[in-house]
């Protein structure tokens, strides 16, 4: 009796199904049996025989490739087979094939047949971290199954900057070491993926050694991708921290990965302005429902109309190219807070015409000393003739009124706006 050999491979989206079967003609006057073996999970198949290699059961994150290959014996390619694969956990399907071993072939063949799960065009990897089944189907009746796993990356610190300024990633804009009184120190944090159930720590220390602060992260959703985490040091009470030498501690999961030194400036070094005098505006404090201080060189002119009031804040000396301001709108004349981004650009556009802006804003959640949360944005600007300007917003809704607190300064006097800005601002009161 002759005999021959057919081979069949089957390409849809990113499976490969490949079949060696042994054909042997059909006798009239006998049956052959079926059988099948054990699925088999493995790295790749050999490549004239489709025999598993390596077989495995867990995979890194990034594999390109995991197969999947079953022994068959007298099989026809009239046949019908399936290969399912899905979540072992949620039932969330990865891939379903099927199809005839062979169309139009009556004979009975025998051999490997094999399943390739590859990466899908546009994605970045076979599956999400789990537990998942590969289900083997002979004409409708499930004959093998067997489970892999897909494992969770080691996710690891990359680098970590301080900055007096980061962007909407979270990613340092303005490294330094060196920072003003009042100023947010900003640790940003650099890794690799974040996993859940991961934590990320700052531990914050004066230069006694004591701890001022811990500043922990816990991660609760996965993101396979470089991303940036960034912790805060801000005043503790309405003092801003002293001057003198710090440092911050990271952590990973409890395990120290490095600290880092920094140092904090006197107030004289921060444009000499000093609140020793006790000046504090309360005339709106009926009506509007807050106190604020303010510095010792400043005056403050004020006004109300139908949509709020404002005060604005300048030094007594003209020379100053600085102010200050708080915008109070009612609750009819402010915008909602998915709108607070458009409203600032408009600020920013107003105060600066004639100017372009400098790199993008950059976009921060802060919290005032009562732990009252609000909104800044950051710009910056160039005159053709004057040179850099910037400008500072604070966003804090309350009592159905919208609280803008406002800062401009040129360059050359940006020392003595962020002294003033964030020294009123951690004396703000807001209480009815």
């Amino acid at each position: 009796m002759d005999k021959r050999f057919f081979l069949r491979k089957i390409f849809i989206l990113f499976f490969v199904l490949v079949i060696i079967l042994t054909i042997t003609p059909l006798a009239t006057s006998c049956k052959k049996e079926t059988t099948f073996g054990n699925l088999i999970i493995c790295e790749s198949v050999k490549k004239d025989t489709y025999e598993p290699v390596n077989p495995k059961n867990e995979f890194d994150l990034f594999t390109k490739e995991i197969a999947a290959a079953i022994n068959v014996q007298n099989v026809k390619g009239t046949d019908n087979y399936r290969f399912l694969c899905k979540n072992a956990q949620s039932g969330e399907m990865v891939s379903d094939i099927s199809g005839k071993y062979q169309e139009g072939e009556t004979r009975y063949g025998s051999g490997w047949f094999e399943s390739t799960l590859s990466v899908k065009q546009g994605a970045e990897v076979i599956a999400l971290p789990g537990n998942y089944v590969i289900e083997f189907y002979h004409n409708g009746e499930l004959k093998s199954s067997a489970n892999f796993k897909i494992k969770e990356p080691q996710a690891k610190i990359l680098s970590v900057s301080l900055a007096k300024e980061i962007n909407d990633k979270k990613e340092p804009v303005k490294t330094t070491q060196e920072f003003n009184s009042g100023e947010t120190i900003y640790a940003c944090v650099q890794i690799d993926y974040l996993i859940p159930g991961n934590k990320l720590t700052a531990k914050w220390f004066d230069e006694k050694g004591n701890v001022i602060t811990e500043t922990p992260v816990d991660i609760t959703d996965p993101f396979y991708k470089s991303s940036w985490i960034a912790f805060t040091l801000e005043s503790a009470d309405k003092n801003p921290l002293p001057a003198g030498k710090y440092k911050v501690e990271i952590y990973y999961n409890n395990e120290k990965y490095n600290e880092f030194s920094f140092s904090i400036a006197a107030a004289a070094q921060a444009g000499a302005l000093t609140f020793d005098k006790g000046n504090v505006f309360t005339e709106a404090q009926g009506k509007y429902y807050f106190t604020m201080k303010y510095p010792d060189s400043c005056n403050y002119t004020w006004q109300e109309d139908n949509t709020g009031m404002n005060v604005r804040f300048t030094p007594l000396n003209a020379n100053d190219a600085y102010s200050t301001m708080m915008i109070v709108l009612n609750k009819e004349s402010a915008p909602g807070a998915a709108d607070y981004t458009n409203f600032a650009d408009e600020i920013a556009k107003q105060s600066t015409q004639g100017m372009e802006q400098a790199g993008d804003k950059t976009i921060s959640d802060r919290k005032l000393v009562d732990g009252t949360p609000y909104k800044e944005y950051v710009y910056y600007f160039n005159d053709k003739t004057k040179g850099e300007f910037g400008l500072i917003l604070g966003f804090i809704s309350k009592f159905d009124k919208l609280y803008i607190w406002y800062g401009f300064a040129h360059k050359s006097f940006y020392d003595q706006l962020n002294a003033s800005y964030y020294g009123s601002l951690s004396s703000i009161v807001l209480k009815k």
